[in-house]
């Protein structure tokens, strides 16, 4: 049998890869902890202020993300209604996208 990594475990090593390895940030176990709830803890809140400023709803509209990461916009916009898609450039980001 395959052992297949969830979600949660994904986006750990994604991001511990890239607080602790790449950056070298000391604090990158609570960055890690922020990030299991991105969509929650970051993204919503961007997609709230857009709908609110300019009253806009994103249901049955066709979204392109660039530069989607590990896809929390993808997630929050297709709860939204929206038909999603995004782009990303790294590999490892991309793979957890295919989650949501």
């Amino acid at each position: 049998m395959e052992n297949k990594k969830n979600i949660d475990e994904l986006l750990v090593d994604y991001y511990k890869e890239y607080y602790k390895n790449q950056l070298g940030l000391p604090d990158y176990k609570d960055r890690i902890k922020l990030r299991l709830n991105e969509e929650g803890d970051f993204c919503s809140r961007f997609i709230n202020w857009i709908e609110e400023w300019i009253n806009y709803d994103f249901s049955n509209k066709k979204i392109l993300v660039v530069g989607c990461g590990t896809g929390g916009e993808l997630v929050i916009l297709k709860e939204r209604g929206a038909n999603v898609f995004g782009i990303e450039p790294n590999k490892d980001a991309l793979d957890i996208c295919h989650f949501s």
